[in-house]
């Protein structure tokens, strides 16, 4: 799952949490450390960097701890402090702050879902991934049309019967 998504819990045992994901219906179990609780602010824009990072601090020089996000991540944007973006981030307590250029608002969508595809060519192969860091077929093909601003189910089955 992308950071900002929606995830509704179903059950829970031993540190997991069984639920699924708000947007597509896909079903899983999630290590109950990864999810957040929601922070009350709606996503007001969406990774277009094939890979970026928030940090505690803004500066290209400051070494504070750090967490990846994937294209297609939403975050919550507070501000802009040349060139960074105070982002809702629950990991650092609240605000966390990542490069403004990685950022597009949220009503932007790309139009050309081959050109996504192949923004993400040599993302590793990941059975069940979805995001730049790992990502398998029917994950790449979400990616692409999710993008594009077009649901798609997470599974290639479900996407064979959506997409005739």
């Amino acid at each position: 799952m992308l950071l900002g998504a929606g995830f509704v819990v179903e059950d829970t045992a031993l540190g997991w949490v069984k639920g699924h994901a708000e947007w597509d219906g896909y079903v899983g179990w999630v290590e109950a450390r990864n999810l957040a609780a929601n922070m009350a602010d709606e996503p007001t824009h969406r990774v277009t960097a094939i890979r970026s990072y928030a940090k505690r601090a803004p500066g290209l020089k400051d070494t504070s701890e750090r967490i990846d996000l994937s294209f297609g991540s939403e975050v919550s944007v507070l501000s802009d402090e040349e060139g960074w973006s105070a982002v809702r981030v629950s990991e650092f307590g609240g605000t966390g702050y990542m490069p403004s250029v990685h950022l597009t608002p949220i009503s932007h969508s790309f139009t050309d879902t081959v050109t996504v595809a192949q923004m993400l060519l040599g993302t590793p192969y990941l059975w069940g991934g979805n995001s730049a860091f790992g990502i398998d077929c029917s994950g790449l093909v979400q990616a692409a049309l999710h993008a594009c601003g077009m649901a798609c189910p997470g599974d290639s089955g479900p996407q064979e019967r959506h997409f005739p």
